[in-house]
């Protein structure tokens, strides 16, 4: 799984689908998100969707409740985030214009998804609302940086990251310690995923994938491995993994 990434955004969001039906018992959706509640929301902030974030929010209203395991999912119902819909980006008490990673922040944002403590928004500038797939970014009071390339990608990603934390058979490191002999046996036994690096909370992380695992590894900036995390497919797979990490030396796993 993920070891292509399809072009279209359509085809992406198939993928997605068919991870949550493999690694999610049961996922739920938004049914009343729908093509009349997305075209109010396109109104009520006064733009067009890009094609991805509409069919994004297609998918959120069929098995959406796969993004909120840790963060949370901005749903187009304007009235349940009537202040923060558009967010000016920060700008310094002279009104100077910031240029972070080449992109100006003179303009406004419009969040996909916020963090779960609401330390920073990922989502796309309104100045790139009439491109079909945008790209998605980091904000903080201080920080803009792209995240991913597209929306389509960014939900690919985020759908890895919150499986960690929701699907029912998935584990967290927590803190525990690891050492290189695990990395190596994720590196050997499992493919790089064709999905890029995301830079959530502007550290690398990468995805490592089979047909019934998908690791997370975070790293730091020099590419060392911090932290890591996976989620399986079913029970067995899931039991077979943690036994091996033990094997590898992981101690304090906490189920």
């Amino acid at each position: 799984m993920f070891l292509t990434l399809p072009k279209e955004p359509s085809l992406r969001f198939e993928l997605a689908r068919e991870f949550a039906e493999r690694f999610h018992c049961s996922p739920k959706g938004y049914p009343t998100i729908n093509a009349k509640v997305i075209k109010q929301y396109s109104k009520d902030i006064g733009l067009s969707l890009p094609l991805a974030v509409c069919e994004w929010y297609f998918l959120v209203g069929q098995i959406g409740d796969v993004w909120t395991g840790q963060d949370h999912l901005q749903l187009p119902d304007a009235s349940e985030f009537p202040v923060e819909i558009l967010i000016p980006f920060w700008q310094d008490e002279n009104k100077i214009q910031k240029i972070i990673s080449g992109a100006s922040i003179d303009s406004t944002f419009v969040p996909l998804m916020t963090e779960n403590q609401g330390c920073f928004f990922m989502g796309y500038k309104v100045d790139d609302s009439g491109k079909p797939d945008p790209p998605v970014y980091c904000y903080t009071h201080e920080l803009l940086y792209q995240l991913s390339e597209t929306v389509s990608e960014f939900a690919l990603q985020m759908l890895i990251i919150e499986a960690i934390y929701s699907a029912k058979y998935s584990w967290g490191d927590c803190g525990v310690s690891f050492d290189g002999r695990v990395i190596n046996m994720i590196k050997e036994e499992f493919c790089l995923s064709a999905i890029s690096n995301s830079r959530l909370w502007s550290f690398p992380i990468q995805f490592w994938v089979s047909d019934d695992v998908v690791w997370q590894i975070n790293c730091d900036y020099s590419g060392e491995a911090t932290s890591l995390g996976f989620v399986a497919s079913t029970q067995k797979v899931f039991e077979q993994t943690i036994e091996q990490l033990r094997a590898l030396g992981v101690k304090g796993i906490q189920l």
